[in-house]
């Protein structure tokens, strides 16, 4: 939360101290969410002009509409929030003001906080896209842009604590997804995503684990008979038991996105990503 007045700790001297107070407040929730709104709209194209481009090969873009369409309902509750909160203060002084309009600021706070929110998962669906374009100016301004918003406040929050929000129904919409989750994770730094199957067998999990530097290792474990050649000549390393692969940052995110997506579908028979499971902590 980046609201600098917590109008529950205000002591004003004076009624019209108290109004200004609180105004205040009120209008830097809905200033707060207004600014994640406009990003996010910006962010929102950018992600529409990365997945449609006329050159290259059509990408899908799971959850931008509805990303979109959470972040406008969310700014819209905080600006009429704080619209009725104006209306209260300007209006009659009464023992019923003070109440209503503590009421109202936990509700602009916490529509603030949903449209920062879907603000940063529009950013990560942006990362997820420009992975899978080759590198150029415009994927460049694309990778700023998405950082900015998810770093440029006061208190930038990870990915650990929004949560994993994923879509997809097939495993293209995976891919973006999945490249999403990475390129954020490596912005933030030191998490582990893990992925397993939702039916107990057969039992596998892989876990995307990003260090304090931005390094990316993968490990799978299996409790199934697996082709470790193959497995190999995917691009995993086998060592003592332990398969897994490494990526120094900066790396190309798509390079463990594609290893992933290869040996769930090829070689631990995963047909859908209905079929997962994924999980994120630190």
């Amino acid at each position: 939360m980046n609201d600098t007045t917590n109008i529950r700790k205000i002591q004003p001297k004076s009624s019209k101290d108290w109004m200004k107070s609180y105004g205040a407040a009120s209008n830097s929730g809905a200033a707060r969410a207004t600014e994640a709104w406009l990003t996010g709209r910006g962010l929102a194209s950018v992600a529409k002009e990365i997945q449609s481009s006329p050159s290259e090969y059509p990408l899908p873009a799971p959850g931008r509409k509805e990303a979109l369409r959470q972040l406008g309902d969310a700014c819209a509750v905080a600006c009429e929030a704080s619209s009725r909160t104006f209306k209260l203060l300007n209006g009659k002084l009464k023992s019923s003001t003070k109440p209503k309009v503590l009421e109202l600021h936990e509700v602009i706070v916490a529509a603030a906080d949903e449209s920062e929110l879907w603000m940063r998962r529009l950013a990560q669906l942006c990362g997820g896209l420009s992975t899978h374009r080759a590198g150029s100016k415009r994927m460049a301004r694309a990778d700023r842009a998405l950082v900015m918003a998810l770093k440029n406040v006061d208190n930038p929050i990870d990915l650990v604590d929004d949560g994993l929000w994923h879509n997809a129904t097939t495993f293209d919409e995976f891919s973006v997804e999945l490249a999403g989750d990475l390129v954020r994770m490596v912005i933030d730094n030191g998490s582990c995503l893990s992925i397993e199957h939702t039916d107990s067998d057969p039992r596998f999990r892989i876990d995307c684990i990003v260090d304090r530097v931005g390094d990316v290792t993968v490990e799978l474990g299996c409790d199934m008979e697996l082709d470790r050649d193959a497995l190999v000549e995917l691009g995993w390393s086998d060592e003592g038991g332990r398969i897994w692969a490494s990526y120094e940052d900066p790396m190309w995110i798509l390079r463990p996105v594609e290893l992933i997506k290869a040996t769930l579908t090829d070689h631990l028979g995963v047909q859908s990503p209905g079929e997962l499971a994924l999980a994120i902590e630190r």
